[in-house]
């Protein structure tokens, strides 16, 4: 059986992040200090000998170039579905998918089709970036949309956005929050 370019990419974030899915959280681009290192330590490090266990594999995810944040046992996504654009929530155990969110009307046109962006999460918040450059900032145990902050027209005409959407204070006008952490 052959697997999607996304549901591949979600079994090799597995294979890498599996031992951290159950002990330390990974809540964006690089990891919890953006700098691609994780505090576990790996069994084995002959993969020949001694491969990882596959965990688990899923479906429902969507297409696209997105990587995964794993917080709580809770790992979050973001695909090009049938509906649109889809910030996707699944548990970090077994792969059921928990909650699903289209935040695009449609799937943005692209030279490389689907989201590319690391979902980034911050307390009760996760923020993403749509490939057409749209902000979204979602609540992480649900899904419910806090506030979608879409990109102008040059951005999604011309660039196709794949920028990680780092993780910045400041005070905001978002609803809900003073000192509001937002993605830039």
């Amino acid at each position: 059986m052959l697997l999607s370019m996304r549901s591949m990419q979600v079994v090799m974030s597995l294979v890498f992040f599996g031992s951290s899915l159950m002990a330390s959280d990974w809540p964006q681009w690089r990891g919890p200090d953006r700098n691609a290192q994780s505090d576990e330590r790996l069994a084995s490090t002959d993969w020949v000998k001694n491969p990882p266990k596959h965990l688990w594999t899923t479906s429902g995810f969507g297409e696209g170039f997105a990587s995964v944040a794993v917080v709580k046992g809770a790992l979050y996504t973001l695909g090009n579905t049938d509906g649109g654009q889809a910030v996707i929530a699944a548990k970090a155990d077994d792969g059921n998918i928990l909650w699903k969110k289209v935040i695009t009307d449609s799937n943005p046109k692209h030279s490389y089709e689907g989201p590319r962006c690391t979902p980034s999460v911050d307390g009760d918040r996760l923020y993403v970036v749509t490939s057409d450059g749209s902000i979204a900032c979602l609540k992480s145990d649900n899904g419910d949309v806090v506030v979608i902050q879409p990109s102008d027209e040059m951005v999604r005409q011309i660039l196709g956005v794949a920028g990680q959407d780092l993780l910045k204070s400041f005070n905001s006008r978002l609803p809900g929050r003073i000192n509001q952490t937002y993605a830039l």
